[in-house]
């Protein structure tokens, strides 16, 4: 799925410079334990220097010296240098040291290796990359990084983060930024006071400097890394964009100039296409049902890839040659589905959005180029429909965590406004389970199965299953349903329900061995066969950050247990509840007869934030899950 361009150039880390010395003594200073603990790297010194000159143009220089201390750290010696027509590379240099300060190799620009700045699924773009390539065969090594970039893109002020990633220490780092008097600066500054970051904010330059900050180590399920590292995003009220000039004093001021430079002339189509769309939906008064003949006609007809042209990467393709060549990028695709809505006189709002599994909010704070993702809004009285233009496969108004329950960007002719995406609640996302197996008088089972899949587990099953055959997917359910041996499926059916918005899946399996035979008398096995919860976060006693439960759901799974001929449960299982601040497990047993038992298992997990001290309370809870999903029962010979 696609991810427009958000940034002009990468940088990995920033901070404050030293003079370069080659007395060993000061070329590596003392570092404290505080920084080494739980380090893989150490940022000695660095230093970001922004200036913004005028609106045309923007100069970056960047210094720092790091110490590499194991493998896991290469990668802050592997820069990456992003240029366009509107970018230019002044200079580039890397040098990499043994701790005595020998040089050990040294790598100018026009040794780095020029590449195109696209992956796969782009068909063509005028982004490049330069790239240093270096193999440490010792560790530690010192790295030595200086670059200047000059560019006529300043709709993007490159960010700041006191450190790089995780594990790193710093010793020293500084972030230093001026711009014009007559400029307006938005910025957004994140856990500044929590790490004693200094800042100081003049008239016309913004300065930020950290200093002896012991690493940031990740635990299981934190928020996003820069959602607690230390840092600020900056924006202006003035900028251009290849070559574009806009201003951004309100969101209504930013959304005109969106509007007027980015996507104004092109939702033109011909004459016959037009002549086409209307044939297509006369005599529909609904106008939703409209939308949805359209919006299915636009999914047989194009198909998604990116494509990194147009403004620097924001602007859409016309909609008459997405129309002509078949095919275009999330901006192209949305930009098109607009246009055909509008001929068949149904209104909607092309929307920016951070997609992502994990919910970022367009800032309103800071006021410019957001997002990296286009869906379609059609307001409604009530809840508006979202529609992703980049998919063919999945239904009329349905979007999932991709997208859902964050802030936007709708972009209108009368300006722009912060919008939210469709808000879901856990129990959308719904999986249902229901099965009938037999136990054998050998220990072996046979099954049905009928799953159905909604919200997010719908998407999560589509792209796992949908379009393969059926030696596919027997790979693929074995793995699913891995604690059944020597499995072997007689029937495997997948639908992709689109009026219904779910994915189906009928099964019928053998498999050997599942009840355990205790004498001739006996069996032991656990009622949960199919769908088993085995999630235990990592062991954390001094949690430090709040964790993160982004996908809340619910699973239920009706089963019906035929038992071998001559069995019985002798006494039924109580009812097990925990109710919980996460969520909601319970199982339930029912006697249909002497030979057949009815397990009814239901879990809830509820998204949210959560505080650090809460950490320990929600891993008993999931490991009290992972037993009781285990959970085991006797039959015996009546």
């Amino acid at each position: 799925m696609n991810t427009m361009r958000y940034c002009i150039f990468l940088l990995f880390f920033t901070g404050l410079f030293l003079p370069e010395i080659k007395s060993q003594t000061y070329f590596l200073p003392p570092i404290p334990d505080s920084l080494s603990q739980h380090a893989n790297a150490i940022i000695i010194n660095e230093k970001t220097e922004v200036n913004l000159i005028h609106q045309s143009k923007i100069k970056t220089y960047y210094k720092a010296r790091i110490l590499i201390q194991n493998k896991k750290a290469d990668y802050l010696s592997h820069i990456k240098l992003f240029y366009d027509p509107y970018t230019l590379i002044e200079k580039a240099k890397i040098e990499f040291y043994d701790l005595n300060g020998k040089l050990l190799q040294r790598i100018y620009k026009n040794k780095f290796k020029d590449y195109a700045a696209s992956g796969n699924g782009t068909l063509y773009s005028d982004n490049r990359v330069l790239i240093n390539e270096y193999t440490a065969t010792t560790y530690p090594y010192i790295v030595y990084i200086e670059y200047k970039i000059s560019s006529a893109n300043t709709a993007f002020i490159p960010p700041w983060y006191a450190f790089p990633g995780y594990n790193t220490g710093v010793l020293s780092t500084t972030y230093h930024f001026t711009y014009p008097p007559d400029f307006k600066v938005y910025k957004i500054e994140k856990n500044l006071e929590t790490y004693s970051i200094y800042h100081q904010h003049s008239k016309n330059e913004i300065l930020y400097s950290g200093q002896h900050l012991p690493p940031l180590v990740y635990e299981t399920l934190s928020p996003s890394f820069d959602e607690i590292s230390p840092g600020v995003r900056l924006a202006t009220n003035k900028f251009k964009l290849a070559g574009v000039t806009g201003t951004a004093n309100s969101w209504e001021d930013f959304g005109q100039w969106m509007t007027y430079k980015l996507l104004k002339g092109r939702d033109n189509l011909n004459n016959a296409r037009i002549k086409e769309i209307k044939a297509m939906v006369s005599g529909i008064e609904n106008p939703v049902k409209r939308a949805q003949i359209i919006y299915e006609y636009m999914q047989k007809k194009v198909h998604y890839i990116n494509v990194a042209i147009g403004i620097g990467g924001w602007q859409p393709m016309p909609a008459d040659e997405v129309d002509k060549l078949g095919y275009g990028d999330c901006k192209a695709l949305t930009n098109y589905t607009k246009t055909l809505l509008e001929i068949a006189d149904v209104p909607s709002i092309y929307t920016q959005v951070y997609a992502g599994d994990t919910p970022k909010d367009i800032d309103e704070n800071l006021i410019g180029m957001q997002g990296n993702h286009a869906l379609l809004c059609i307001p409604q009285a009530q809840d508006s429909i979202w529609l992703e233009c980049t998919l063919q496969k999945i239904p009329f108004g349905f979007t999932d965590n991709f997208t859902n329950n964050r802030k936007a960007l709708a972009i209108k002719e009368s300006g722009s406004k912060i919008i939210h995406t469709k808000q879901t609640k856990d129990e959308d996302n719904y999986q249902l389970t229901k099965a009938s197996y037999k136990i054998l008088n050998n220990g072996n089972i046979t099954a049905q199965l009928k799953i159905q899949a909604y919200g997010n587990p719908y998407t999560r099953e589509l792209f796992s299953y949908d379009g393969l055959n059926q030696e596919k997917l027997k790979e693929k359910f074995a793995l699913k349903f891995d604690q059944l041996q020597n499995l072997m499926f007689e029937k495997i059916e997948i639908n992709n329900n689109r009026q219904n918005k779910s994915f189906d899946e009928d099964l019928i399996l053998t498999a050997k061995h599942y009840a355990e035979k205790i004498g001739d008398t006996t069996f032991i096995f656990a009622p949960n066969a199919f769908h088993r919860i085995s999630f235990v976060p990592a062991k954390n006693k001094h949690r430090k950050y709040p964790f993160i439960l982004k996908d809340g759901y619910k699973y239920e799974d009706i089963y019906t247990i035929n038992l071998p001929d001559g069995f019985s449960l002798a006494t039924l299982p109580d009812e097990v509840k925990i109710n919980s601040k996460f969520g909601l497990y319970r199982i339930v047993y029912k006697q249909i007869n002497p030979q057949q038992i009815e397990y009814h298992r239901t879990f809830i997990l509820h998204h949210g934030k959560y505080p650090p001290e809460l950490y320990n309370k929600y891993r008993k809870f999931r490991k009290k899950i992972k037993k009781l999903e285990k959970q085991k029962i006797l039959i015996s010979k009546r």
